[in-house]
């Protein structure tokens, strides 16, 4: 053990204060939850929300001011991405940043095209004998995590892409065959893109816990709260339990990953673990505590739960993940 004792501050500056601040401002806007739950939502919806991510700035808000970037710390990243999964923005914006950092420096055009929205990015999962392709449209590239290591697919060698249905409605899913990999691009990022994920899953199991909070306070039976019900207020209070757990994980392998310190990739993974099982119990929970309501289409909590194990798999599963945390190196 360490004899350092040094405190680490893990709560936002005044920076991320406003950064949470005002996303959550444009999501409470611009991304209403009520847009995902329409019968039969517009089907440019996802399009239109992709864009509104471009022109706010989300798809370059790691890149340097130079390339159209804001130039945010990577602890700035997380508080952003953690709003996104709040709001249930497309996973589709963190590849679109991942993919104009995988070509920044070689690429300073391509990176800004990413950056303002004129390139797009989805996510490749490895699937049995080819790759699923997540919210990503024809002539979109793609990016990989693959341990370590982010990798960039041009939309040319992801050509022939089957439709097939998405555990996720808010999400478009194709297959395509693997391809030859001499086009690709590479770039040592992938405690980042993790880092995102992470975030993203932080984000999601807090907004499913206030929305089944809010209903206990609101939902009546016998003449009170339903929240006044132990059956009812401890599932509540778990889920904050877990939220918090996973938030504060979060922030603390941000900074690691901010400093450089030795033990940064294992901490990012312990956030990724930690938030995918907060982002899918929390969501599961919510459900119940809905009751009827919670197994409806309008209410979204489902959306949580979807988008949690659509998250989950883009980070390899849990499995994958323990084992990864596992067969790294021990601590110094």
């Amino acid at each position: 053990m360490s004899a350092d004792t040094t405190g680490i501050d893990l709560a936002p500056d005044a920076t991320g204060t406003q950064i949470v601040d005002a996303t959550r401002a444009v999501l409470r806007d611009a991304f209403p939850l009520a847009e995902l739950t329409r019968p039969e939502p517009p089907p440019d919806l996802a399009d239109r929300r992709r864009a509104r991510a471009a022109d706010l700035g989300w798809t370059g808000c790691g890149l340097p001011e130079a390339l159209g970037g804001a130039g945010f710390a990577v602890t700035e990243e997380a508080l952003l991405f953690r709003e996104l999964g709040r709001g249930l923005v497309s996973p589709g914006v963190m590849a679109t940043l991942l993919a104009a950092l995988v070509v920044a420096d070689a690429d300073p055009d391509r990176a800004r095209a990413f950056a303002d929205g004129t390139r797009r990015a989805g996510l490749a999962v490895e699937g049995p004998g080819r790759l699923l392709l997540i919210d990503a449209r024809p002539g979109d590239d793609a990016v990989r995590i693959d341990g370590p290591q982010v990798t960039l697919i041009p939309a040319a060698a992801l050509a022939d892409r089957a439709p097939m249905e998405s555990v996720d409605p808010t999400l478009s899913l194709h297959a395509v065959d693997r391809t030859a990999t001499a086009t690709v691009r590479t770039a040592p990022l992938g405690d980042r893109a993790r880092l995102l994920l992470a975030a993203q899953m932080v984000g999601l199991a807090e907004a499913s816990c206030a929305m089944a909070v809010a209903h206990a306070k609101l939902r009546q039976q016998f003449g009170r709260p339903i929240g006044a019900f132990q059956a009812v207020a401890h599932p509540c209070a778990e889920m904050e339990v877990r939220a918090r757990a996973a938030d504060a994980q979060l922030a603390f392998a941000a900074v690691a990953a901010r400093d450089g310190r030795a033990d940064a990739p294992a901490q990012v993974l312990s956030a990724l673990l930690v938030a995918a099982d907060a982002a899918f119990r929390n969501a599961t929970v919510t459900i119940r505590v809905l009751g009827g309501m919670g197994y409806s289409s309008e209410s979204g909590a489902h959306l949580f739960l979807k988008r949690a194990m659509v998250l989950r798999e883009a980070a390899g599963g849990e499995r994958a993940i323990r084992r990864a945390l596992l067969d790294g190196p021990p601590p110094a």
